[in-house]
């Protein structure tokens, strides 16, 4: 079971994540949690941002399209 401090986060991730807010909006909506979740929040949008500038290579684009080909193919 999701305790509120767990609640929070996903909320907090979702407004910084998802909605592009800037996270000190939610630090000032819970400032009785702002230590705890400031952290664990920048470290979050860190990973994210280093996630979304991954690129594939144009061989890796082609493998995974031959694959999902085949997939279809195969009734899969």
């Amino acid at each position: 079971m999701a305790t509120k401090f767990d609640r929070i986060l996903d909320t907090c991730l979702d407004r910084a994540i998802n909605k592009g807010e800037d996270l000190r909006h939610c630090l000032e909506d819970y400032p009785e949690l702002a230590k705890q979740l400031d952290p664990l929040l920048r470290t979050a949008l860190s990973v994210s941002a280093q996630v979304m500038s991954i690129q594939s290579s144009p061989e890796f684009k082609s493998l995974v399209r031959e694959y999902f080909r085949v997939q279809i193919d195969s009734g899969v």
